[in-house]
């Protein structure tokens, strides 16, 4: 009797064990609230970007690869990849359109950064012109992402 109920708690701890056991890229999957602010060089002035806040999902692909998707408040949504290792992320480059100064501007947007706890905190790299025949360019001051784990 002893020997079952020993081996009936062992098999119940390995078990335990194996769920828990998610690796780094399983472990930030989910969805956080984001916001992203900064500033920009626009034509050799520089200029400050209006806030921009949203949701971003986090789907693991493999151990340490992502999907990311960011569903913009209220705007835009726009996906890309990143490769997570030792609790830093790495952005794989991505296009999407924001507007300043009601122009339109076709960026590329690229960045890194650490998840700290449940929060993900990223330095991002724009660089684009205006969508106009203008051609204006865009590109980044600084520009700072902050994702907090929803629960």
């Amino acid at each position: 009797m002893k020997g079952k109920l020993l081996s009936l708690c062992l098999v119940g701890f390995v078990g335990i064990l194996m769920v828990s056991c998610k690796n780094e890229v399983e472990q930030l999957s989910g969805e956080y609230s984001y916001k992203i602010s900064g500033s920009v060089v626009v034509d050799s002035v520089e200029a400050r970007l209006n806030n921009e806040n949203g949701v971003l999902r986090i789907i693991a692909k493999d151990k340490s690869d992502a999907l990311l998707t960011f569903n913009m408040l209220g705007g835009d949504v726009y996906t890309t990849t990143a490769a997570i290792s030792n609790k830093v992320m790495e952005l794989t480059p991505f296009e999407r359109i924001i507007v300043h100064n009601a122009k339109d501007y076709k960026i590329s947007v690229s960045g890194q950064g650490d998840v700290v706890d449940e929060n993900i905190i990223l330095s991002l790299q724009y660089n684009g012109m205006s969508m106009d025949e203008d051609s204006v360019s865009l590109e980044t001051k600084e520009i700072h992402f902050v994702g907090t784990k929803n629960k």
